[in-house]
């Protein structure tokens, strides 16, 4: 009887020692497993942040003008920020595409832009997109109110070449003046990184790293000029949309053996007067055979850029004036 108490007692003990040996080998067999579940993911996206590349700043443009009419000079500059730190940051990787910017995000690095004066009286100007402007200028007065207008192009995270050429003034806030249809290509290179173009839209991306290269690019930038005030409350550009295509006119003059010609249909933005269009380039002969009607006006062609004059109406008062 005794002997089998003590065999019960000793079964007991090694069946204990057996499970407490399993449980412990049960552990770490899973272990290993859940370390090194936690290790892989940052790993994976520590690499791809290597894989976007250098880091390129971008050009940022900077505006001086009056822009609430107090005859006192505003500065607007562009800003790229971090979302995450509120820095100011690059806006591109030397291996990413233009197309990983879109939405502002390109791998962990979440950005947004818009432009800011030194002015604390005057509001953010958020008319911007995932890559900030693509082109900027200023414009000067055109309607006589004493404020500056402006003329800003977005720089999009896309394929597309066609944009939109926009005039916005000041008032109680940034407004859309008056806006025109455009290419990307038609404007001057950036500094640093520029995207080409070929017959079905953007194709691949330049980088320059030559400060002097660079410097002579920033040099063209502020040459150009787009849109400029020929007369009080007149501005003249070139665009490729030029209305419906519409051979009717109510009005024609010549300059220069140039044609430039009032189109028919209604202009329907209240502050616009008058639209002249420049159609075509002549030869003294054949100007005058417009002239005489033997020949009719080619007067719609939407491949080819055509210059514009836009008369707008007189600011009715001072809006922008501050006391």
């Amino acid at each position: 009887m005794r002997f089998n108490y003590v065999l019960f007692i000793a079964l007991f003990i090694i069946a204990c020692q057996e499970k407490k040996t399993n449980e412990t080998t049960t552990f770490i067999d899973e272990l290993p497993k859940e370390k090194e579940d936690t290790v892989v993911a940052p790993k994976e996206i520590f690499k791809q942040e290597d894989d976007r590349g250098q880091p390129i700043w971008g050009y940022r443009f900077v505006l001086v003008g009056d822009f609430d009419g107090d005859h006192i000079s505003d500065t607007l500059v562009e800003h790229h920020v971090d979302a995450q730190t509120k820095q100011e940051t690059n806006k591109f990787f030397d291996a990413l595409g233009i197309m990983s910017y879109q939405s502002g995000k390109s791998i962990q690095h979440e950005t947004f832009s818009y432009m800011l004066t030194n002015n604390p009286r005057i509001d953010t100007f958020p008319h911007t997109s995932h890559l900030g402007v693509l082109y900027a200028e200023i414009i000067g007065d055109i309607d006589g109110d004493g404020g500056d207008e402006i003329g800003v192009v977005k720089y999009h995270a896309d394929h597309s070449s066609v944009n939109t050429y926009g005039v916005y003034t000041y008032n109680k806030g940034w407004k859309l003046y008056y806006s025109f249809e455009v290419r990307d290509w038609e404007f001057p290179a950036l500094p640093e990184y520029n995207v080409m173009y070929g017959l079905f839209g953007a194709m691949d991306k330049v980088v320059t790293k030559d400060s002097i290269q660079n410097q002579k690019i920033e040099a063209e930038i502020e040459q150009y000029q787009r849109v400029e005030i020929i007369a009080p409350n007149t501005i003249q550009y070139s665009a490729f949309d030029v209305g419906n295509c519409d051979v009717n006119y109510v009005y024609k003059t010549y300059e220069d053996s140039i044609i430039w010609v009032v189109p028919k249909h209604p202009i329907k933005d209240k502050k616009i007067v008058s639209v002249w269009t420049e159609y075509e380039l002549y030869s003294d002969n054949s100007l005058q055979k417009v002239q005489a009607q033997q020949d009719s006006l080619e007067v719609c062609d939407g491949g080819s850029l055509f210059k514009q004059r836009v008369k707008f109406k007189k600011a009715s008062r001072n809006n922008h004036l501050v006391q």
